[in-house]
Parts: C-alpha cells; sequence; structure tokens
C-alpha cells in the first residue's frame, strides 16, 4: 500500500502463458485483454506478434479487440502498413491507456 491505495500488479504476460497452458478458459477477458493489445500495440508490436506471440494463436480475439480499439480510435492504421496489421495508437489511445496505468491496476509486460 502507498499512501493508502492498494496497488494491484498483474503481469499480463505470464497470466496468457499460464492461462494457455493449464487451462484454455482462463484468457484475459473483457477490457484487459484490450487494454493488453492497446500496450503492446504502443510498443511497436504488430498484429501478428500479438496473436502469436502472446495469445497462442487466437486470431478471433485479438481480431476482436482490434476492431473495438479502432472503433473507439484508440489505434489506426500505420499508413506504411502493407497487409493492414500494423497500427499506431493514437492521442486518445495514450490517454486512456495512461489512465489504466494510473488506476489501481498496473500493467506489467
Amino acid at each position: 500500500m502507498h499512501g493508502g491505495n492498494k496497488v494491484h500488479l498483474i503481469d499480463l504476460p505470464q497470466l496468457i502463458t499460464a492461462g494457455d497452458q493449464n487451462n484454455s478458459n482462463s484468457r484475459l477477458r473483457g477490457l484487459t485483454a484490450a487494454t493488453c493489445i492497446l500496450k503492446w500495440l504502443s510498443k511497436g508490436y504488430g498484429k501478428d506478434q500479438i496473436i502469436y506471440g502472446k495469445f497462442n494463436g487466437d486470431i478471433q480475439i485479438v481480431s476482436l479487440w482490434i476492431d473495438f480499439l479502432k472503433d473507439k480510435n484508440w489505434i489506426e492504421e500505420k499508413e506504411d502498413s502493407v497487409d493492414g496489421t500494423d497500427f499506431k495508437v493514437t492521442k486518445k489511445g495514450k490517454t486512456w491507456l495512461n489512465r489504466f496505468e494510473s488506476a489501481d491496476i498496473k500493467v506489467k509486460n
């Protein structure tokens, strides 16, 4: 505890790996998955890197959340993207990501 506020630290890559190895139903869900994808996109990961490196080939879930992030205008396709799989985080997306990271839950890489 710091200043009376609880801070929860989550190691997202470890959660994904542990969830897929132990129980396929233990995947990241909801805005946690969307935020995880947003963070990785902000670090320069491409869609395929996230699908195969972070979500063990789950194209459907990653595509769903990328569509959500695009709809919210939190990401947009890079101008030099050849196959439509490279995205950049918009100012609005960075603002939302900063809010999430400054909340009680901290995303650990």
